[in-house]
């Protein structure tokens, strides 16, 4: 019985033993920070990109970043924001099991491009579902064009509200009635 013990330890035990350099790691990671170069400010929300890869991270609140399982290698990694020129960080070596560090300083810039222009024309659609009650609205120009003084004069041409004795009624209640 002893012996048969020890037959069925012996490959459970050659098994853990040769198991062993598997669990040993074969990638590494990326870490690091984004500052804004002019000031020495963490930059937010940069993007961290290691390029001819599906890999990247984004920064955090502090500027910070880490990107992990790297398969070992030498890789160029861009830092990237909007407003600022994106640099980038050639030869990063990147070791087994280890971290490798990397810091970069955008400098701000005047995005310009005459190749996007966009033009946003605002329209009112003729039946709104989310009224329930009547409803008139009068553009600038109409205003502009209408012989009015004041904002009285302009309530006054509205359907339903009248002027009498210095007030404004609307819709047949007067300033004396329950509300």
């Amino acid at each position: 019985m002893r012996r048969f013990r020890l037959l069925l330890l012996l490959p459970a035990l050659a098994l853990l033993t040769l198991g062993s350099p598997a669990l040993a790691g074969v990638t590494g990671k990326i870490t690091g920070k984004v500052l804004d170069k002019e000031t020495g400010d963490p930059m937010q929300y940069a993007n961290v990109i290691v390029e001819d890869t599906h890999l990247g991270a984004m920064t955090d609140e502090k500027g910070k970043f880490f990107i992990l399982n790297v398969p070992p290698g030498s890789y160029d990694v861009r830092a990237e924001s909007m407003g600022f020129t994106a640099q980038r960080q050639t030869g990063v070596k990147v070791f087994s099991d280890r971290n490798t560090p990397v810091t970069f300083e955008l400098l701000s810039t005047v995005i310009e491009s005459d190749e996007f222009q966009t033009e946003v024309v605002a329209t009112r659609a003729l039946i709104q579902r989310d009224v329930t009650s009547s409803l008139r609205t009068v553009s600038s120009e109409t205003i502009a064009q209408m012989p009015i003084n004041n904002v009285t004069e302009l309530l006054q041409t509205t359907a339903g509200v009248v002027a009498q004795g210095g007030e404004l009624h609307f819709r047949g209640g007067r300033g004396n009635e329950a509300r």
